[in-house]
């Protein structure tokens, strides 16, 4: 992606961002920025990064919870699937899964865990 030429007042924003300051309604090149963040940012950059966002008009963010490391291709395409390129995801292996993966976003869990089939599984057997 070509970013647009930073205006004077991108360029202040950009200068707020880097004292730390917050920006409520970024210019066009920082929003360019931010879905250039948000398209690009590895792993080993998602805390960086989730600071950037929330400082440039804030920021969605989607946990993927999963048993073991998918790879980097796989990763990428779990995040595209699940963010639609617009919020930071972060994938997070939790091996007490045993299978499947567990998707926090927007304040929802969605649970598709072998642990919760586990004990969704005994609870109907106990009860």
């Amino acid at each position: 992606m070509k970013l647009p030429a930073p205006t004077a007042e991108d360029l202040r924003q950009l200068s707020r961002v880097m004292r730390g300051e917050s920006v409520s309604k970024p210019g066009e090149f920082l929003q360019a920025v931010r879905a250039e963040v948000i398209a690009r940012a590895g792993r080993e950059d998602a805390s960086l990064a989730q600071r950037f966002l929330e400082r440039t008009g804030g920021a969605d963010t989607v946990t993927i919870q999963v048993a073991t490391d998918p790879g980097e291709k796989a990763a990428q395409e779990m995040a595209k699937s699940y963010a639609g390129g617009e919020a930071l995801v972060r994938m997070r292996v939790e091996r007490g899964l045993l299978g499947g993966l567990r998707v926090f976003q927007n304040g929802t869990l969605s649970d598709v865990s072998w642990r919760s089939r586990v004990r969704r599984l005994i609870s109907r057997v106990t009860h």
